[in-house]
């Protein structure tokens, strides 16, 4: 993280190692944060140094993990009972500067706002099949409604036919990036302790219903 004006404040730190627990593309973690000094902002820029060129060639994934990011701030600065106040792209001139996050009003955290800060540090990555168990119809109408305050829109594919059509042509992509010798070196990279667990990956790719990264 960098700092202009001193030492980085305690809850710039708060906000750096929440945001550091977001989920990136294989782990690659595209961004950086900046502090603008006694904890007067946080900013979240993406850092193109990390993107894999290859697996990411528009940035697009970049951006969208920076946007995870960019979440745990928001999600941090509620635990730390205040409002975010976010500010996206402010210098339009840098794409790469996505957003700057103040210290708005003062306000008590809910219960409901204070679930997603606990959760932050229990994410990790799983790369096998889920449980058998259902996923419940109040799960869903609750996911729906965060995905619907966050300006998105979640569809559920529930329809055998549907879930088929998809599986086939994330199999069809798996196939053709394999073949792709520079691709598949860059995704062995990340896979270790610098990426991707090992751990994580606890079935062969190609016994899961979706096509898993080899």
């Amino acid at each position: 993280m960098t700092v202009t004006g001193g030492k980085p404040g305690r809850a710039a730190l708060h906000l750096a190692r929440a945001a550091s627990l977001a989920p990136s593309p294989h782990n690659s973690q595209p961004w950086f944060f900046v502090e603008e000094g006694h904890d007067r902002a946080f900013e979240v820029h993406a850092d193109a140094g990390r993107r894999m060129p290859l697996t990411d060639p528009g940035g697009r994934e970049m951006v969208i993990a920076c946007g995870a990011a960019l979440f745990n701030v928001r999600t941090a600065v509620r635990n730390l009972g205040f409002r975010p106040v976010v500010d996206v792209l402010p210098e339009p001139a840098d794409q790469h500067f996505l957003a700057r996050v103040s210290f708005g009003a003062h306000a008590t955290p809910t219960d409901d706002e204070e679930s997603p800060a606990r959760a932050l540090s229990l994410r990790h990555t799983h790369r096998g099949p889920f449980g058998p168990e259902p996923v419940t119809e109040a799960l869903l109408a609750q996911l729906r409604d965060r995905a619907r305050a966050e300006g998105a829109v979640l569809q559920v594919l529930d329809v055998p036919e549907k879930v088929g059509l998809l599986a086939r042509l994330v199999d069809t992509a798996e196939r053709a990036d394999r073949t792709d010798l520079w691709r598949a070196v860059e995704l062995a990279h990340r896979v270790g302790p610098t990426g991707v667990p090992v751990g994580a990956c606890r079935a062969h790719p190609d016994l899961t219903l979706l096509a898993a990264r080899d």
